[in-house]
């Protein structure tokens, strides 16, 4: 067989199956658009999701909620936000957005403007290797600089939690350099962390897993933009099992 033939039947293969695979989906009344290619700012999707998340509640009979993102003049995205709020699943939607647009497909979301990007680098979780006689911030370490170095003013950068298994001491500055790193490449990046400072450093743009006002426990699994306000929904946490200074001095001065 000629091997452009080949290579052809290969890709309208993979082609066929990712409409198929978007057919109930779109059956559910999610949107797919094909995105506006765009070399300067803004870039924008309106209404996205992470697929695999959107084929497995459509599976239940459920759809995922929708967020968007946007790109202006900063960046560098940082969110913030309290644990299983959806800060993840939106730093993979965002990443699925960018390498389905470089494929030429149609990606989640009701309208779309994106960078094309050279290359998408991602630093997630890993589990641990026993034979690895390195510590785990030293892996993370190595894996950001490896990241670091490839990063051009055209990459995107999808950082997750990446100090998460440094001191918060060490996080800060390491978190402080490592953005003003990405800041000189000029790499769009979308960075989780727990580190509510990082999102106030020049050139970034703050994002914030919501929580429900009336109740601080409930997750909305929006992400807005808004300024990182970790240690007020602490607060309200704290409040809601009563665990504040004055309610625990409370407790302790009547002998509970």
């Amino acid at each position: 067989m000629d091997p452009v033939l080949a290579r052809l039947e290969r890709e309208v293969r993979f082609f066929l199956a990712y409409l198929d695979f978007l057919s109930p989906l779109r059956a559910a009344g999610l949107p797919f658009t094909y995105p506006e290619p765009a070399d300067t700012p803004p870039f924008f999707v309106e209404g996205a999701f992470d697929l695999v998340l959107a084929a497995k509640l459509v599976a239940e009979g459920k759809v995922p909620i929708p967020n968007d993102f946007r790109v202006e003049r900063e960046h560098i995205l940082v969110i913030t936000g309290p644990n299983q709020g959806g800060k993840t699943t939106f730093a993979r939607m965002v990443g699925q957005v960018h390498h389905l647009f470089s494929l030429g497909l149609p990606v989640p979301g009701r309208r779309a403007r994106l960078l094309l990007p050279d290359q998408i680098l991602s630093h997630f979780e890993v589990r641990e290797n026993p034979e690895d006689l390195r510590s785990k911030l030293e892996s993370d370490l190595l894996r950001l600089r490896d990241i670091l170095e490839q990063a051009t003013a055209r990459s995107l950068l999808i950082l997750n939690e990446p100090l998460a298994s440094a001191t918060l001491v060490d996080a800060r500055m390491i978190g402080r350099f490592l953005l003003e790193k990405i800041r000189d490449k000029g790499s769009l990046a979308l960075v989780v962390t727990f580190l509510d400072e990082l999102a106030r450093l020049p050139g970034t743009r703050s994002l914030v897993a919501e929580v429900d006002p009336s109740d601080p426990s409930r997750r909305t699994f929006h992400i807005r933009e808004k300024p990182a306000e970790g240690k007020a929904y602490a607060l309200a946490l704290a409040a809601r099992h009563g665990l504040t200074d004055e309610a625990l001095k409370r407790r302790l001065g009547g002998g509970a």
